[in-house]
C-alpha cells in the first residue's frame, strides 16, 4: 500500500476507535460529529465529523482537523462506525486498495 493510503487507513482506524470511544480521552474529544446540535443538517444524517479550521498549515497537520478530512473523506458504506474493529478495518483496506488501481 502507498505511504499516503497507509497514513488514511492508520488515521481511519483511530478514528473510528475514537468514535468508539475505544481510544485515549484526549484523542475522543477532538472528534465531534457534525451537526451534532442541529438535527436537521444533511450531515448530520451522514455520521461525518465536524472540520475543525485551522489557520496555519502546521495546524492543519493536526489530528483535530486531519482526521475528520479523511473520515469525510470515504463513502458512507465505509464510514459506518457500527462495525466491528476488525470488518472496519478489512471494508477500509479493501476500499483503499481499490483506489490505488
Amino acid at each position: 500500500m502507498p505511504v499516503r493510503q497507509r497514513i488514511q487507513y492508520k488515521m481511519a482506524i483511530l478514528v473510528h476507535k475514537c468514535v468508539n470511544e475505544r481510544a485515549p480521552e484526549y484523542l475522543i474529544t477532538d472528534c465531534c460529529w457534525a451537526g451534532s446540535r442541529r438535527f436537521g443538517t444533511r450531515s448530520a444524517g451522514r455520521r461525518m465529523l465536524k472540520v475543525v479550521r485551522m489557520n496555519t498549515s502546521f495546524g492543519d497537520r493536526s489530528f483535530a482537523a486531519a482526521a475528520s478530512r479523511v473520515w469525510n473523506g470515504f463513502p458512507d458504506a465505509v464510514r459506518n462506525s457500527a462495525l466491528s474493529e476488525d470488518a472496519f478495518a478489512k471494508l477500509l483496506k479493501t476500499y483503499l486498495m481499490n483506489c490505488i488501481v
